[in-house]
């Protein structure tokens, strides 16, 4: 699935007491997985829209990889307390 690389995609890096984790629209996230050598950490989750890459494998290779394309984004920080709502995904 192609987006409209001229629509901002929102990022949003959720940092926890002890791990962070950068939310990445499903959509997006698939089109990332599908290049060659892109591979998803079990240490990622994932809901029905997102996928929430962890933050010492992933998300630094994700953003490696958005930088190389034509899609603009927006990357913002949310300080969370409880992990647990992210913890309590799926994994992938």
């Amino acid at each position: 699935m192609k987006t409209d690389s001229k629509v901002p995609i929102h990022l949003i890096f959720y940092s926890g007491p002890s791990h962070g984790w950068l939310r990445v629209p499903k959509a997006i996230a698939l089109e990332y997985h599908r290049c060659p050598g892109r591979n998803i950490s079990a240490f990622s989750y994932f809901d029905e829209d997102y996928i929430y890459f962890e933050e010492d494998c992933d998300a630094p290779r994700f953003l490696d990889w958005i930088q190389t394309t034509d899609k603009k984004y927006e990357l913002l920080t949310n300080n969370i307390e409880d992990e647990s709502f992210i913890r309590n995904k799926e994994g992938t």
